[in-house]
């Protein structure tokens, strides 16, 4: 085992957690287009997060690596959040050039500062557990896999 090794891969997560991200709004955009319905709010929020931690999970699981403790999956989960706040924080620097986006947000900050925290809240809870979780089923997937040979 490598001891010095960074316990999360913080480019790739950011990689899946945006790659994530322009997949359901092309979803989106496709649904709304053909059947005319919409996805639901909260999928957006907890999607990209869950999709990322799994995978940095399960990365962590084929590395051989040993499963993370209670600690180490809490360090990470904030590491993890602390890209979310970068790449929502970019998002919302963008879409502040939207006049109709930029009257909303001056109109109630303090409601958007509250709804934000409670996002990044969320989105800190479904890192650390499906970081743990994606670890757990690779880890169950990899010894299948090696108990079929």
């Amino acid at each position: 085992m490598i001891q010095d090794a960074p316990l999360v891969n913080l480019k790739r997560y950011t990689l899946v957690y945006m790659g994530t991200i322009l997949g359901l709004v092309v979803l989106s955009f496709v649904l709304s287009l053909l059947a005319g319905i919409s996805l639901p709010a909260g999928l957006s929020t907890i999607l990209p997060a869950m999709a990322g931690a799994m995978n940095e999970g399960q990365k962590r699981a084929t590395a051989g690596r040993p499963p993370f403790e209670k600690s180490e999956a809490w360090a990470a989960a904030r590491s993890l959040t602390k890209v979310v706040i970068l790449v929502n924080a970019l998002i919302m620097v963008l879409a502040m050039i939207v006049p109709s986006v930029r009257a909303v947000f001056y109109s109630v900050p303090v409601m958007a500062a509250l709804i934000f925290m409670v996002l990044i809240g969320i989105t800190f809870l479904t890192n650390r557990f499906f970081l743990t979780y994606g670890f757990k089923n690779q880890k169950i997937a990899l010894d299948r896999k090696a108990s079929r040979k």
